[in-house]
């Protein structure tokens, strides 16, 4: 068996027993594991931030750092969903809507940070007025939930989901279906290894909120299926973002300039230059080649360089070889 093969049969070990232990955990006492899956996405949120500002001033173009300050945001939601979550006590009211109403606020922020990250492929942005724009529209979100109450309910007692909590899940599937799109159209922007990493996120998003249209108890094995493929799409932007960033920078955060110096390197492969001692025949003129043989100058250079050769005569040889035609001055004779 081949060392990739064993890697997969470990991985796929390894995720079927985290699952089952994430089961257990739910069954022994549920807001622990929900506050497990949500403490790890708040790490890797922040992780990212962190890799995405500290290495703003080496990358090209502004798509990961876009992503970078939009996901330390996201922590902030979702650190204020898991002090929400139903039996947290952490709230006055203790009522399943303020996080339900919280996560679609955050899945909304999600969704259009991937749909506009896109355009940022190609040029640089100034990070000041991303961060004041994403605190603005994170305090307007706050805001809504906690003060105003104006944003809608998402979670009634007794009933379960409201048509605006489902409607928005399909929506933001949606949506995110836009930025797979988009991104693999632009794919040569991406290593081919980050790329296919960040996809998955997005997809197993989509699948979370899928799942997350289903539950009518927020202790429900619906919402556990939710929040395991909610840490996998994490699993998937730690393992695409802090991982590559600091054990493959050249991937990440390196990658213009990576792309650039082969370019150089494949420009230096394709200049032919001459140097050294060329041994050349004292009476013909002739070069000796590596390999002991004698070649016309011109065939030689031709093979050493770009050179190439177009052919005529001096006056000296024109004189010489031609007497009736030129006379010593190299001017055509007249004809008498």
């Amino acid at each position: 068996m081949t060392r990739q093969f064993i890697s997969k049969i470990a991985g796929f070990i390894i995720t079927t027993v985290l699952i089952i232990l994430l089961f257990i955990i739910s069954g022994i006492n549920y807001k622990f594991y929900h506050s497990l899956i949500e403490m790890f996405g708040i790490i890797v949120a922040c992780g990212v931030f962190m890799i995405a500002y500290n290495s703003r001033e080496f990358m090209q173009n502004s798509f990961f750092e876009f992503i970078g300050i939009a996901f330390l945001f996201l922590a902030i939601l979702d650190f204020l969903h898991m002090l929400a979550y139903k039996g947290m006590g952490v709230f006055p009211g203790n009522d399943p809507n303020l996080a339900t109403q919280l996560w679609i606020g955050s899945g909304y922020l999600r969704a259009g940070t991937y749909l506009i990250a896109p355009a940022f492929l190609r040029i640089k942005i100034t990070m000041k007025s991303v961060f004041l724009s994403y605190s603005a529209v994170t305090s307007l979100l706050i805001l809504s939930i906690f003060y105003w109450k104006n944003f809608p309910d998402c979670f009634i007692e007794g009933s379960g989901l409201t048509s605006f909590k489902i409607s928005s899940e399909y929506i933001l599937s949606f949506i995110l279906l836009v930025p797979i799109a988009v991104v693999y159209r632009k794919r040569d922007y991406f290593d081919s290894g980050v790329l296919k990493l960040l996809l998955a996120s997005i997809i197993f998003i989509i699948f979370s909120s899928m799942a997350f249209t289903l539950y009518t108890d927020v202790y429900g094995i619906s919402n556990f299926s939710g929040h395991v493929l909610k840490l996998a799409a994490y699993g998937f932007i730690y393992q695409a973002i802090i991982y590559t960033g600091l054990r493959k920078p050249y991937a990440l955060l390196f990658r213009d300039l990576k792309q650039n110096e082969l370019k150089l390197i494949n420009a230096m492969s394709e200049i032919k230059t001459l140097s050294g001692i060329l041994p050349i025949c004292a009476a013909c003129k002739k070069i000796r080649n590596d390999k002991g043989y004698w070649q016309m100058v011109e065939e030689y250079i031709g093979e050493h360089s770009e050179a190439r050769f177009s052919h005529g005569m001096c006056l000296d040889c024109a004189k010489k070889l031609y007497p009736d035609i030129f006379n010593d001055s190299g001017i055509i004779k007249e004809n008498k």
